[in-house]
Order: C-alpha cells, then sequence, then structure tokens
C-alpha cells in the first residue's frame, strides 16, 4: 500500500532464535513464486494464480509463505513492483476479510549486491506508469537518503517561477523527475526544489522558486546513487577473464561440425559487441564508468544458446550482463540500500502494520573467502583456483551448466563481503525498526559447502537475530485443484491489475535478459542457480508487468 507508509542464492544463513537441531538451520516452506504464476501470462507449464488462489494456499499452509518473484535491483517505482503491489493488496485485502492471517507472510526479495541501469522504455519511464529510470528511480529523499550526488549541472539561460531553462541542455524526457534541483548552489539565494518533470531544455519544479532563474545562474541536478559505489576491475583482469573463461573454455565443436569463431568478440567492452547488452539497460551509462584502467564489474549469466556446452544446439556462447556489482563494503551504499529497500516495500504493498517477510539474496559462493589453502581445491567444476571463490563467475564451464554471476572473479579481498554483509544485516535491522517494521521476517539461504562441511558468511550475532527465521526450503508448488478438494471455494476475487490496457504506442516484443534460472532446479552446494538480475525470459512481454517490461531480477 503506496501511500502507507523485500540462481543464485536467496540469502543469508540464519538459524532460528530458539536453536536448531545439532546446528541445522529452519527451513520454512515457501508455496512458490508468484511471479512464475503470474495471474496473466505465468510461466511455460505453471499456472495462474490470482490472489484468491494465494490467500487459500497460505490458509491451508499455514506454516508457508509466499514469494512475490525474484526481481532485483531496478529503479524503485517501476512498472513490475508496483504492479505486484497491486496483487498484495487484493490478497491482504482478501484474507482480511476471510481471516486468514497474512502478515509477514508475503515475501519480496532483495540482492543487495548489485544494481542496474534502465533506460526510459516499459518498465520505468514516467510516461508509460513508472517512477524514473535514472539509478534511484521515484527515490526522493523522503525515506531519509542522502541526495548530495550530481547528476547534471549548468547555467540557466532563464526561467520562470517554477521552471529553469538551459537552452544548450539536451536531456532525456522524464529523466529527471524526483530528483533534486540545487539553483544558485553554495551561493547566498541557494534554492532547491523537488523536480516534477523535464524535456530536453526545460526542468519543471514542484513548488515556486523565491526567485526566479536568471541567465547566468548556477544549478544542480541531485541524486542518491553514487556511481563510485560500482565495483571496479581492472582492464588487464578483465582481458585475463576474457582468455581463460571464455575464449579457453568456449566449446563450439560438436562432433563432425567444425569449429566456430564467436559471433561477435566475446568482450562485453569491446564496441563490437553488441548481441551482449540487453534492450532495456542503458549500456552508455554503463560503458561511461570504464576508463583508460579499470571497468565497471558486471553480473549477468550465459547466452547464446542452450546447456549443456557440447550439444550442437549451444554453438556460440557469450555473456549477457544484467546488472553491476556494488560494493556492500562501503557503509554509505549499504544505508542507502536499505533506504532503496523501504521503497521497494512500500511499491509491493507492505506497510509496517503489515508486517514484513524478506527474502535476501547476496551469493556466497562468488563472494565469500574460500580458504583453498586450507580445504583443497574446491569440489565445484565452475570454480577458478587461487581466485578464493567456492564457485566461480559466470562462464561456459565443464559439466554443461550456463551459471549466472560475476564475470569476474575475485572481486572482494579476504573478509572484505563478508564484514559488508554482517554490517548490512545489522544496519538492515535497525533501520527496518525505525521505520514501524517491527514483525519481520528473514528467510535466507547459504548452503554453500566442501564436501561433507557447511561454511557460512554471517557473524553468530546476525545469525541469531529474530528476525532471521531460517534457511530457504524448495517450493511447495500447489494445485489450484487443492483449493477445491479441501472445500474451501472462495468468493470470487477483483480481476488483475491490467497494465496492458492502453499500452503505449512503442510496446517492444524483444527478448531481454539472459534465461531465469529461477524455473530450473538449484544445484545443492554449488552457492547459485536461485537468483539472476534481470530474471527476464521472454514471457515478460504480457505479463501484468506492463507491456514489454524489460526490467531486472
Amino acid at each position: 500500500m503506496r501511500g502507507s507508509l523485500a540462481a543464485g542464492l536467496l540469502v543469508a544463513i540464519a538459524f532460528a532464535a530458539a536453536g536448531a537441531p545439532n546446528g541445522v538451520p529452519a527451513r520454512p516452506r515457501t508455496l512458490g513464486s508468484w511471479r512464475d504464476h503470474d495471474p496473466v501470462s505465468p510461466a511455460p507449464g505453471k499456472q495462474r494464480w490470482t490472489p484468491s488462489d494465494v490467500v487459500s494456499f497460505l490458509a491451508l499452509y499455514p506454516d508457508a509463505y509466499m514469494d512475490t518473484g525474484y526481481r532485483d535491483a531496478e529503479p524503485a517505482g517501476n512498472n513490475y513492483w508496483l504492479a505486484m503491489g497491486k496483487l498484495v493488496d487484493q490478497a491482504q485485502a482478501l484474507a482480511r476479510a476471510r481471516g486468514v492471517p497474512v502478515e509477514s507472510r508475503i515475501c519480496v526479495t532483495e540482492r543487495p549486491d548489485v544494481m542496474t541501469k534502465m533506460i526510459h522504455e516499459g518498465g520505468c519511464d514516467p510516461t508509460w506508469g513508472g517512477g524514473g529510470c535514472d539509478w534511484e528511480g521515484d527515490m526522493d529523499g523522503s525515506r531519509g537518503e542522502t541526495e548530495n550526488v550530481v547528476k547534471a549541472a549548468g547555467q540557466a539561460t532563464g526561467g520562470t517561477t517554477t521552471v529553469l531553462e538551459d537552452s544548450k541542455a539536451s536531456w532525456d524526457p522524464s529523466n529527471w523527475g524526483h530528483r533534486l534541483l540545487v539553483l544558485r548552489p553554495r551561493a547566498s539565494g541557494e534554492e532547491r526544489r523537488r523536480i516534477v518533470a523535464n524535456d530536453a531544455t526545460t526542468i519543471t519544479v514542484s513548488q515556486p522558486f523565491s526567485t526566479p532563474p536568471a541567465p547566468g545562474n548556477r544549478y544542480e541536478i541531485r541524486g542518491s546513487f553514487d556511481p563510485a559505489w560500482v565495483k571496479r576491475v581492472p582492464r588487464a583482469a578483465s582481458a585475463a577473464t576474457v582468455q581463460q573463461l571464455w575464449t579457453g573454455l568456449r566449446n563450439v565443436c560438436p562432433p563432425g561440425h567444425a569449429c566456430l569463431p564467436p559471433a561477435q568478440p566475446l568482450d562485453p567492452f569491446d564496441p563490437a559487441d553488441q548481441r551482449s547488452w540487453v534492450a532495456w539497460m542503458d549500456r552508455s551509462a554503463l560503458l561511461a564508468l570504464a576508463n583508460s584502467s579499470s571497468v565497471p564489474a558486471l553480473y549477468g549469466s550465459v547466452g547464446g544458446g542452450q546447456a549443456p556446452v557440447d550439444s550442437i544446439n549451444f554453438r556460440d556462447p557469450f555473456f549477457q550482463p544484467a546488472a553491476v556489482v556494488v560494493d556492500l563494503d562501503n557503509p554509505s551504499y549499504r544505508a542507502w540500500r536499505i533506504r532503496y529497500l523501504l521503497y521497494k516495500l512500500a511499491d509491493y504493498g507492505i506497510a509496517p502494520a503489515e508486517g514484513a517477510c524478506l527474502l535476501e539474496a547476496y551469493k556466497p559462493g562468488w563472494y565469500g573467502y574460500y580458504d583453498e589453502a586450507a580445504n583443497g581445491p574446491s569440489n565445484d567444476p565452475c570454480s577458478v583456483s587461487g581466485s578464493h571463490l567456492w564457485t566461480g563467475p559466470a562462464h561456459v564451464c565443464k559439466d554443461g551448466r550456463a551459471p549466472g554471476g560475476p564475470f569476474d572473479p575475485g572481486l572482494y579481498g579476504p573478509g572484505q563481503f563478508e564484514a559488508g554483509l554482517n554490517d548490512y544485516f545489522r544496519e538492515l535491522f535497525a533501520a527496518l525498526a525505525a521505520a514501524g517494521y517491527t514483525d519481520v521476517r528473514i528467510i535466507t539461504e547459504e548452503r554453500p559447502s566442501y564436501g561433507d562441511t557447511p561454511w557460512s558468511l554471517l557473524a553468530d550475532d546476525v545469525k541469531a537475530s529474530p528476525q532471521m527465521i531460517g534457511e530457504w526450503d524448495r517450493a511447495i508448488e500447489p494445485s489450484v485443484s487443492q483449493i477445491q478438494a479441501a472445500g474451501a471455494t472462495p468468493p470470487p476475487a477483483p480481476p488483475p491489475p491490467d497494465l496492458n490496457a492502453n499500452p503505449p504506442p512503442a510496446a517492444r516484443s524483444e527478448s531481454t535478459s539472459a534465461e531465469d534460472p529461477a524455473s530450473s532446479d538449484r544445484k545443492e552446494g554449488t552457492g547459485g542457480g536461485r537468483f539472476l538480475p534481470g530474471d527476464n525470459g521472454a514471457r515478460e512481454d504480457a505479463t501484468i508487468l506492463a507491456p514489454s517490461l524489460k526490467g531486472i531480477h
């Protein structure tokens, strides 16, 4: 409820507050992904689940949770979150009417280790109903985030009481909505106003200026997400990744067929590589983060065919970015990410009085330190020896899987990611309580192991927190027929939100990011396979997520 104020792995290993037998975490059950069971256009082979169905399932399985689906790291206020929020609101209203307890049982996912920037199109463009396509979306300072990052600056050429004009500008329409405009910054007469709209050369603000912009007046457009939080990789290391994990491991020689060269360069930073970058990502903004010595750390999965790699169908694999890795070890980033999560909860229809359930994700197998010297080589076929990772980055590994993950190994030094992750949870607990979320349940998953020896990235105090209720188990995946079989035939529910009504004229149908790994079985102990930023299979074009929504999970 917006106005009232949470593959890879769904996160954190957590022990129930009362403890668990033999130190084994509790395993709360989930019904499955509501996104896969979209009531308008479900994933292949999946039933449609209406809000009424979901409430009936929660009644039939009183110890289970509903997972809203995997779509993380997008700008706040995107169409997917808002559409799912309408479904959640409907389910909550039906649950109250039927006396079914659902507080803190409808779970929102969060991936604090990645972020993406989208271009202006269906998923986030305000003219299509989204909140904005900058990194922050519709974050506007109302959750306490610091807005001191200068997005653009210049000198006004004129204006009115509510409009600043810069005839030299060439802004994308609607790009600056919700950002902060500072007129005459750090000077006598500085004025700050919230931006409500912009076109190529003008900005409209929410409240009149005391002194309208005059020719020559300086201005700054400020936001809260700092691109400096994106992890960096030396160019030489990135080139070594291309050689070792892509050129070296590429298998495009099926029996009886000649080896094929890649259709385009395998380096995603090569200008000639156009196929890797999906249409909804702001490629130019991400490439602008590269310089002569380093490149942004990319996150994504393997595209170009179907596994196994020795199949004739998997002829030309390549890396397909879906996000960038962000520095969870940075306190400023953690503070911003927690505020971002508060916006997400509101978008998803989860108000403080309704409690909160989070599925937190962070990929321990790709970031956490694995002591190879003490434990021996990893038993994961996708690992990279010497990288201090238990599993490996995204590459075509020898057992035929097409994993998701970071492009480069070793993005954190020993202990860095673990320390940042634990501080993130400590700070998250405090921030949720301060925002009024006193009934919070965090379901996690962290089962990387060496042989039969499991290990966790979390400190004892984080594991023991009462919010950490257990480790995600495999989904129940109930059938709608069970509702009738149980004699729980509910009254009809209102129809799901139809965001395909009056679609914009430029609705697209091209495919988006890499294949959704959540639809396949997770390989136990791999540290991956459940979460992929983007999570956009071709099925999204017709779902409740809005026409041609190209976001990321």
